[in-house]
């Protein structure tokens, strides 16, 4: 699996977990050509969302090639392990405040503001706004400019992180890119996962 997507799905057996996984590496194949990759994979029983971003990723056409590219290549697997009967394709991007879910994020998002839920040994979780640091091993250093200090929290311990727009700053050139949605086998209505 590519280093930088993540999984979101509860597990469905080994056989299943497998096939995500060599879903995800052939799909990273596929928009190599774009210059994008996998970021997300969300799976639900009707349902599969890919997140790609790249150089381009921004790009409306971009991401409408991505779409078609990803529609072609499923129609060609065998997918019956991961979802039980036909099932909805949507491929976006991540947009302009974004999921921070790897190693590999973080450290590209350095310095950038972000919305973060973590949880605490013995105090449930904490959730604020903060700067990201330094990436050492499994740990990310947080600032809180508010109260001028830096915390470290470890990647197995974040329940959710996620980029927060600031107009004015330089992330604010980037445009907005709505999801793209193949029309391949609608059926019912998408069932959601809920937060942690």
């Amino acid at each position: 699996m590519s280093k930088n997507a993540h999984l979101n799905r509860k597990p469905q057996g080994a056989n299943a977990s497998q096939r995500l996984e060599a879903l995800c590496n052939s799909l990273d194949d596929i928009l190599k050509e774009l210059d994008l990759q996998v970021l997300e994979l969300d799976v639900t029983r009707s349902s599969l969302r890919v997140t790609v971003e790249g150089i381009d990723s921004q790009s409306l056409s971009t991401v409408e090639e991505a779409s078609r590219r990803i529609s072609a290549a499923i129609d060609e697997m065998n997918l019956d392990a991961v979802f039980p009967g036909p099932f909805e394709l949507e491929v976006s991007s991540p947009g302009l405040e974004r999921p921070l879910k790897t190693l590999d994020h973080f450290q590209r998002f350095k310095g950038s503001l972000v919305d973060l839920k973590w949880r605490v040994s013995g105090e449930g979780s904490k959730r604020g706004r903060f700067k990201v640091g330094e990436v050492d091993g499994e740990t990310i250093t947080f600032e809180d400019e508010a109260v001028s200090q830096k915390f470290q929290v470890r990647l197995g311990d974040i329940i959710r992180a996620k980029t927060v727009f600031v107009w004015g700053s330089e992330d604010s050139k980037l445009q907005d890119v709505e999801s793209i949605s193949s029309g391949k086998d609608l059926i019912e209505e998408v069932e959601e996962h809920g937060e942690e």
